[in-house]
């Protein structure tokens, strides 16, 4: 019965999160869906309506911040340090594809894992594509796409991201 469902409704694996995702959903069973499908989600993080998680392996530290509409691929490990704040609409990617022959440019998959440090800033509409890390307490300007490391204590923007200044207290 169970397959026949998933062959007509591939979808349905992540029906949990589509409904903790609503306005309507308070808080705590939000995230109590997440940590019942396998994600560690620290007791005093902050995750909005709207937030998307498709995947278990998923690790949000203390005090962190997860802003509205923000989707989160977890094919593989990301890692979401103690007081980092996501703005709106910031998207985690995990899974990507290398450059194929000409007849299909889309080629092997690959999935590489996104690790963001401790008290960093990533903006609203920011992208962070696999295998990128956000280090300690940087800053990523809203709209940036980060496509590799970005250095501690650092100010990026653009796209892609580049370093704009380094940050200091």
């Amino acid at each position: 019965m169970r397959r026949r469902v998933f062959q007509f409704w591939p979808d349905a694996r992540a029906w949990p999160m589509l409904l903790a995702s609503l306005a309507v959903v308070p808080m705590p069973v939000r995230l109590w869906v997440l940590r019942r499908r396998g994600n560690r989600i620290a007791p005093d993080v902050r995750i909005h309506p709207g937030t998307m998680v498709f995947g278990s392996q998923v690790t949000v530290g203390r005090r962190a911040y997860i802003n509205r509409g923000c989707s989160i691929q977890a094919a593989v490990a990301v890692t979401i340090g103690d007081d980092v704040h996501l703005g709106p609409g910031v998207r985690i990617i995990t899974i990507s594809h290398e450059i194929g022959p000409s007849r299909r440019r889309a080629g092997e998959r690959y999935s590489r894992p996104v690790a963001i440090g401790d008290g960093a800033w990533v903006g609203a509409g920011c992208e962070i594509l696999p295998g990128a890390t956000v280090g300690a307490g940087a800053v990523v300007a809203a709209g940036s796409v980060v496509t590799g490391d970005v250095a501690a204590d650092t100010l990026v923007g653009g796209v892609p991201a580049r370093l704009i200044r380094a940050l200091t207290d």
